[in-house]
C-alpha cells in the first residue's frame, strides 16, 4: 500500500549491490584518475585509490592473466579516433560484460560496437567467448544519436564505415600490427 512505485522493482540487496559494483568498475575504467571506493556492511568491496592507469585497473578487476594479454588499440575510425586496450587471444571471457565503451568521455552501450569487436575476433576466439576491452572513442557529436533509449546509455553512431574500420583495428591490434 505505502510502497514507493520503484521500490517494488528492486531485487535483493546482494543483486542491487552487484549492479552498483559493476557500475563502479565501468566508471573506474573510464576515469582512472578518480579514486572509487565501495563499502558494504563494514567491508571494503572495491577501492581504486592510488591506481590511476587503465592497465592496472584491468588487472585489479580481471586479474593478472587479463593484464598480460592486453594490447593497445589505437587509430582513426572514419570521422573519429579510438584509443584503448583489448585482450589478445587466447584470453577470453564468457560474457560481453568486460567490453567497456566510452564515447567522448561518456559510458555507453552500442550493439554495433560490440558486433564490430566480436567480428574482429571471430576466427581467433571460440564462439561465445569475448575479450576484455576498454575502448575510448572521440567522435563528432553530430554523428551520434543519443535518443535511442530514455536512459541515454545506448547510442547509435550514424557512421557505417566506422564499424568495419573498428573491426580492422581490432584484428590489427590482436595480430601484432599485421592485418
Amino acid at each position: 500500500f505505502n510502497t514507493p512505485a520503484r521500490l517494488k522493482f528492486m531485487k535483493s540487496a546482494g543483486y542491487e549491490g552487484g549492479l552498483i559494483h559493476d557500475l563502479l568498475i565501468e566508471l573506474a575504467l573510464g576515469y582512472p584518475e578518480i579514486d572509487f571506493k565501495l563499502d558494504s556492511q563494514g567491508k571494503t568491496i572495491l577501492d581504486t585509490a592510488g591506481i590511476n592507469n587503465t592497465e592496472d585497473l584491468i588487472e585489479l578487476f580481471y586479474g593478472k592473466e587479463a593484464r598480460s594479454a592486453l594490447v593497445d588499440i589505437e587509430g582513426h575510425v572514419s570521422h573519429g579516433y579510438l584509443q584503448g586496450y583489448i585482450t589478445a587471444p587466447p584470453y577470453s571471457r564468457g560474457t560481453r560484460k568486460a567490453l567497456h565503451v566510452f564515447v567522448n568521455g561518456r559510458r555507453i552501450v552500442s550493439k554495433e560496437i560490440q558486433w564490430a569487436v566480436t567480428h574482429g575476433l571471430e576466427y581467433l576466439l571460440p564462439k561465445g567467448r569475448f575479450p576484455v576491452a576498454v575502448l575510448n572513442f572521440s567522435i563528432p557529436g553530430q554523428l551520434l544519436d543519443v535518443n535511442v533509449h530514455p536512459a541515454k546509455l545506448e547510442i547509435r553512431i550514424n557512421d557505417n564505415p566506422m564499424y568495419s574500420e573498428l573491426t580492422r583495428l581490432v584484428r590489427k591490434a590482436v595480430s601484432g600490427g599485421q592485418t
